[in-house]
């Protein structure tokens, strides 16, 4: 059975003067983090992103420049790679071509063995987007290992369940709010270390 251990990227940037969400920065910190320690409770892990909003709000920052200047795909693999983070591929997959089914699949398939790391960005109507990022290790004891998937966002918090449960999970997700509803292309990014 899956579990959700909360987070809220809004209640940590109150106060600043962070116009919009620092989601990508959430996204490519919380996989430095997993990768460096998989086997870390969600608790703690999310204790040390908490930690962590000066260098998200600058890392955010940095990224945003970058975009402007190189574009999404080169910007983000700049920045991902000053934290040891190698994204190698960028794709877009669209609710139109194929299906909210087709957007699980390729979800899944980008997270489907151990170690396999990737970041989506949600496109919603309206031309908003929101980052969320996946991680798949390995759980439970010798000789019953089975694949843990680790999904992130920085809206709602880490879920952690079995790959075979990411059905059940992406329906909690996005049932979260109602712009969630919406998506209508998810932009997929691997990390290939």
């Amino acid at each position: 059975m899956s579990t959700l251990t909360p987070f809220s990227q809004s209640e940590l940037v109150a106060g600043t003067t962070q116009r919009k969400g620092i989601c990508v920065a959430l996204c490519d910190l919380w996989l430095r983090l997993i990768k460096l320690n998989p086997g870390e409770d969600p608790h703690g892990r999310l204790g040390q992103l908490r930690l962590m909003i000066p260098q998200a709000l600058h890392y955010q920052d940095n990224y945003a420049g970058l975009r402007a200047i190189r574009g999404r795909t080169a910007a983000r693999q700049q920045v991902a790679g000053n934290l040891g983070l190698h994204y190698v591929e960028q794709t877009t997959v669209s609710r139109r071509q194929s299906g909210m089914s087709g957007i699980r699949q390729k979800l899944a398939s980008d997270i489907g063995y151990p170690g396999a790391a990737a970041t989506w960005t949600l496109e919603f109507e309206g031309g908003s987007r929101h980052a969320v990022a996946g991680f798949c290790g390995i759980g439970g004891q010798e000789p019953i290992l089975r694949l843990i998937l680790h999904l992130f966002d920085p809206n709602v918090g880490e879920y952690r369940g079995e790959l075979r449960e990411l059905n059940s999970i992406l329906d909690d997700l996005l049932g979260r709010f109602p712009v969630y509803h919406t998506v209508k292309s998810v932009c997929r990014t691997w990390e290939g270390s």
